[in-house]
């Protein structure tokens, strides 16, 4: 763990820049797609919160390890909402930040909807440098803790059918400098996800495929396959570029709450230094439609 502390360390030093993280990272993001498509909000049809953590590289000290919190929920006619809210740590680099996303959609022809969504909200990056080992404990550049509001803003477009959805969301994240000359840039973060649902009988099918790309190469896809059994259990498993393989469960428990469980494991070199990681995620639906009805879809 002291080689990968000096590491860090010396990135920090030789860049003098802290990037921002990207948007949350969740593996069971297909169950709270308001999270990284703003457009979503509210395209369920029925409010829901949602509370899950997620922890990785487990048997690391100071390991990645998040929580997050969400409210989506339809308002009006074809307008949606969502609050965000999510706090990130790994080593001595902390961020949290929180956000609004606002949909409103629109029926392009029978059984299609196309919605737009923008997301507006504040984070702080902060760095504790007193829990590095720092060799040169009189470099003033590494002392102390800094920190950094950041803006975090956001657009996204999801299509959506009966059986199928395609959504893509843009997010203009700023990267952060934490060293004395406050340097600072803008980084660009995409999100692009679509599946299909393939019905037979009380089983449903549905493979599901994702790209991440983040300014400075940080890119990563995601395909999955989930089933649904008599719309109570879904099991599936996730290949994720580069990285290894994730495993996923979601029960429905009642009518109202939802709970849902990941393990991943790294097939990369690190994954022989580590015990995977896990997410746990909980869901409870209001059950209350603008309508007056409510069908539990599979995205």
């Amino acid at each position: 763990m002291n080689y990968i502390r000096f590491v860090f360390l010396l990135t920090l030093s030789s860049l003098g820049v802290v990037q921002a993280q990207a948007p949350l990272n969740a593996t069971q993001y297909m169950y709270n797609r308001a999270m990284f498509n703003p457009a979503y909000a509210g395209s369920r049809g029925v409010g829901n919160f949602v509370l899950g953590h997620r922890t990785q590289l487990t048997g690391f000290t100071n390991a990645p390890n998040n929580t997050f919190f969400s409210y989506d929920t339809p308002i009006i006619n074809s307008l949606g909402g969502a609050v965000m809210l999510s706090n990130r740590a790994v080593g001595p680099l902390h961020q949290i930040d929180g956000s609004l996303n606002a949909s409103y959609t629109i029926p392009i022809f029978s059984g299609v909807f196309w919605s737009v969504g923008v997301r507006a909200g504040l984070g702080n990056l902060s760095i504790d440098y007193s829990r590095l080992n720092v060799r040169d404990e009189n470099d003033k550049a590494l002392q102390g803790v800094r920190q950094e509001l950041y803006p975090v803003l956001g657009l996204g477009s999801f299509f959506r059918g009966q059986n199928w959805y395609l959504g893509i969301s843009f997010f203009d994240i700023r990267q952060v400098a934490l060293d004395e000359n406050k340097r600072t840039y803008l980084g660009e973060h995409l999100f692009a996800s679509a599946g299909y649902v393939f019905s037979l009988g009380n089983v449903k099918l549905k493979p599901d495929f994702s790209l991440r790309y983040f300014t400075g190469g940080d890119f990563n896809f995601n395909a999955s396959l989930s089933t649904r059994i008599i719309n109570r259990l879904d099991l599936g498993i996730s290949y994720r570029h580069n990285l290894g393989y994730s495993f996923l469960g979601f029960l429905k428990i009642t009518e109202k709450i939802a709970l849902g469980y990941s393990y991943d494991l790294d097939t990369n070199e690190l994954g022989a230094y580590h015990d995977g990681g896990h997410e746990v995620y909980l869901r409870y639906d209001l059950l209350k439609s603008l309508s007056g009805s409510y069908s539990e879809r599979f995205f």
